[in-house]
């Protein structure tokens, strides 16, 4: 399958810039692939238990349905929810910008405002 193609003046069919292209498309579709499967494997054990519980005939026990609305769906829940929490890690993990950019928003010094800074001189004439 091919996503996108384009020519460059200069960029040999083997060359190194070529081979460079090709490793990060193949490393970006890794990525998004494991964004997927992360995904699908977070959100999935919510849809089964709701999926359990609309389908679910009069004949399920009542100590399933109890077990599957106490314990099964909330941590479902949770589950699915954390995804959020997953994927930065697998940006941090498979990007080098996204590491270098999340680096320097953690280390960047706090703004400060102006009724913190000293009192400037006043010019000449300044009443």
């Amino acid at each position: 399958m091919q996503i996108h193609r384009r020519t460059v003046v200069g960029l040999g069919r083997h060359s190194n810039a070529q081979r460079n292209i090709t490793r990060r498309k193949a490393k970006i579709v890794r990525m998004l692939v494991i964004v997927f499967v992360t995904f699908g494997l977070s959100w999935l054990p919510l849809y089964v238990v709701g999926l359990r519980l609309s389908f679910a005939s009069d004949e399920m026990e009542v100590t399933e349905r109890t077990t599957l609305k106490t314990y099964v769906l909330p941590v479902a829940q949770w589950l699915g929810a954390a995804n959020s929490a997953v994927n930065p890690f697998i940006y941090c993990y498979y990007s080098v910008m996204f590491r270098s950019a999340f680096r320097q928003v953690l280390s960047r010094a706090p703004r400060t405002t102006h009724a913190t800074l000293p009192p400037q001189p006043r010019a000449v004439g300044d009443g």
